[in-house]
C-alpha cells in the first residue's frame, strides 16, 4: 500500500481564453489531489466551440520527445487521459509507452452537429483508432456520430450519446482454465491472476515461537516433539 497520490497524463490542447482543456484540467485534477502531467497538443488562442479559427501553435516534435524523456526517468502514469488532438499523428502518442494505464478518451471533435474549426476529416478514423484502444471513452452526441458514421444531429441528450457510445464498445478477453484452490494456483503450470506476481503469492508470512532451534531443544529435553502443519484459511 502507498500513500504516493496518483498520476493522470493529461494530453490535451492549452488555450489562452476559454475555461477548457488544460486550463482547467490541471488544477482540478490538483485539487483532487492527483499529480497531473500536461502535455499539450497544442497552444490555441481561444478555445475551438464557436469563437473562430483560433492561432494555433504546434509542434510535432514536442509530444513525442517529452513522452521519450518521462519514460526514461521511469516516471509511472496511473492513467492517461486524451482529449483534443492538433492532428492525426499524435492519436497513439502515450498508449504503447505505459499500457497497463487507465486510458481514457475525450474524443474531441466537434459539437452541436459540425466538426470544430481546424480539424481535418482524416482526424475521425485516427480518434476511432484511439477509442478502440481507451477504457473509457466520453464523446458528446455529435462526436459519437462522427465516430459510428451516423448523420450528424444537432444539438442531442446524453441518453442519445450513451447510446451511440455503447455501440461503439468493444471487448477483448482470453480465457483461461479457472483456479478453485490455493494450492491449484501456486501450481507451475497456474496462470498468474497478475502480472507482478507471476507465483499468485500475495503474501509470505514466517512466525516463530519460542527461542532456539528443534535441535537445541532435543538437547535439552530428549522427549519433546516437532510439529509441522499446514493451515487453510476459508
Amino acid at each position: 500500500m502507498t500513500n504516493a497520490p496518483k498520476t493522470v497524463l493529461a494530453i490535451h490542447d492549452l488555450p489562452g481564453f476559454g475555461r477548457a482543456a488544460l486550463s482547467v484540467i490541471v488544477p482540478v485534477l490538483s485539487a483532487l489531489g492527483v499529480q497531473a502531467v500536461a502535455l499539450p497538443t497544442a497552444v490555441l488562442s481561444t478555445h475551438t466551440g464557436g469563437l473562430g479559427a483560433p492561432a494555433k501553435l504546434a509542434d510535432p516534435a514536442y509530444g513525442p520527445a517529452a513522452l521519450a524523456h518521462y519514460h526514461r526517468l521511469g516516471v509511472k502514469f496511473d492513467c492517461i487521459y486524451s482529449g483534443y488532438l492538433a492532428d492525426a499523428a499524435q492519436a497513439k502518442l502515450a498508449f504503447a509507452l505505459w499500457p497497463r494505464a487507465f486510458k481514457v478518451v475525450d474524443p474531441v471533435l466537434g459539437d452541436g452537429g459540425r466538426l470544430y474549426s481546424g480539424l481535418g476529416a482524416d482526424m475521425v478514423p485516427a480518434m476511432y483508432d484511439l477509442c478502440s484502444h481507451a477504457d473509457l471513452i466520453v464523446p458528446n452526441v455529435t462526436e459519437a456520430a462522427l465516430l459510428l458514421g451516423d448523420p450528424l444531429p444537432g444539438v442531442g441528450s446524453a441518453e442519445q450519446a450513451a447510446a451511440q457510445a455503447a455501440r461503439l464498445i468493444k471487448v477483448e478477453y482470453e480465457e483461461y482454465e479457472p483456479l478453485l484452490s490455493p494450492r491449484q494456483a501456486m501450481e507451475n503450470t497456474a496462470h498468474p491472476l497478475h502480472e507482478e506476481r507471476p507465483d499468485n503469492l500475495i503474501a509470505h508470512s514466517h512466525f516463530v515461537v519460542g527461542e532456539g532451534t528443534y535441535e537445541e531443544a532435543k538437547a535439552d529435553e530428549p522427549d519433546c516433539v516437532e510439529l509441522v502443519k499446514t493451515y487453510a484459511t476459508q
